[in-house]
């Protein structure tokens, strides 16, 4: 099947800047993702610091309860606070907005009360998602870390020396490698719950399957926007870096960036994987 790329972005970034309502879940998900960020940036001030405290301590040591270590900390504490928001709220809102996003392709009345409460008598399932996306992630991510570690030794130890900041920059592009390849087999899961009525497992199944048979389509829908994130993994990478020749605070403010790119980014991808879903449909 031939397809264009390019008019599938158009009719996206159409829909996205006729319907600012589409970007409403997105910013929900940021505010919560705001709180988090405020959370952790006072965890280890009074009166936080008697429950965060002790858990820092013993997890990560008693320096990172002090500034500018705090700082340091800030962005791996939110990381873990995305991953419950994603898991409690954030895939749940995602479909909702596919939702609005279809009604409005499709030509249907959007109708938010309708589309909250259908969203929601599905929320269990929207939970299991996030559950098997964010497990997936860490299992690829751990596998790969260790197995990278292991090649970049081999490669010390016979051929080269490998600099730290060389492999700090080969880890970041493997994590976001890693990202991009979930993204292309699991992100239509949502889609076709919400288009197909598909149960949680059928759903992931139809995905893979689409990612399998239109690899390079969805491969060019999901990488290309989310190149727009690699200075942001680059900037987390050499945060410490950064810090020294900068200050302690913009450790939060690069946080805080990434919240504000993501409310796009992520709209923007999930929207134009769920057009692509609706073309393949009409085209069949």
């Amino acid at each position: 099947m031939r397809y264009s790329i390019k008019s599938n972005w158009s009719s996206t970034f159409e829909s996205l800047s006729k319907n600012s309502v589409l970007f409403t879940p997105f910013i929900i998900i940021a505010f919560l993702e705001c709180l988090a960020l405020e959370l952790f940036f006072f965890s280890a001030r009074t009166p936080l610091v008697l429950l965060f405290g002790p858990i820092i301590k013993k997890i990560f040591g008693e320096q990172f309860l002090h500034y500018p270590g705090n700082l340091v900390l800030l962005p791996r504490l939110f990381y873990y606070g995305q991953i419950v928001i994603y898991i409690l709220a954030g895939a749940f809102l995602t479909a909702i907005a596919v939702k609005i996003f279809v009604n409005i392709r499709t030509g249907h009345p959007v109708i938010l009360k309708a589309i909250i409460k259908g969203a929601g008598r599905r929320y269990l399932t929207f939970v299991g998602y996030g559950l098997i996306y964010i497990a997936l992630i860490f299992i690829l991510e751990r596998g790969e870390g260790f197995a990278f570690l292991k090649f970049t030794r081999l490669i010390s130890r016979h051929l080269f020396k490998i600099s730290p900041q060389i492999y700090s920059i080969g880890a970041a592009k493997l994590l976001f490698f890693t990202f991009v390849i979930v993204q292309i087999f699991l992100a239509l899961t949502i889609p076709i719950v919400i288009t197909e009525k598909k149960a949680l497992f059928k759903a992931i199944l139809g995905s893979i399957s689409i990612g399998m048979r239109h690899f390079l389509k969805v491969f060019c829908l999901v990488l290309v926007p989310l190149l727009l994130y690699l200075p942001l993994i680059f900037m987390k990478t050499f945060l410490v870096a950064i810090i020294d020749k900068t200050f302690p605070d913009i450790s939060l403010y690069i946080t805080f960036l990434g919240i504000v790119a993501a409310i796009f980014i992520d709209c923007f991808v999930m929207m134009s994987l769920t057009q692509f879903l609706l073309d393949t449909k009409k085209a069949k």
